[in-house]
């Protein structure tokens, strides 16, 4: 979010380089809102410079575990592993 929002040293967690003039990082695709206490934040800080969520793009993400069948089958077998959460 720091990088979008035109923060020069956006990786620079000492200093993020915010409000020091225009950058060009302008477009985030599939930002995950992993991170809420950073986007309030730099919405409530750097409020000129801050990205807008412009909304959805029509794709839905979900994320989770996949474990292979041969994996939960041998966990089973040697642990006694119920794990048919997975399936």
């Amino acid at each position: 979010y720091y990088g979008i929002a035109g923060c020069r040293t956006f990786n620079d967690i000492a200093d993020r380089g915010c409000m020091k003039g225009v950058t060009y990082y302008h477009v985030g695709l599939e930002t995950w809102m992993g991170y809420p206490t950073d986007w309030d934040y730099i919405q409530n800080t750097y409020t000129s410079m801050a990205p807008k969520n412009l909304g959805s793009m029509g794709y839905a993400g979900v994320s989770g575990h996949w474990i292979p069948n041969e994996v939960q089958s041998h966990a089973y077998s040697t642990q006694g592993k119920a794990l048919e959460f997975y399936r």
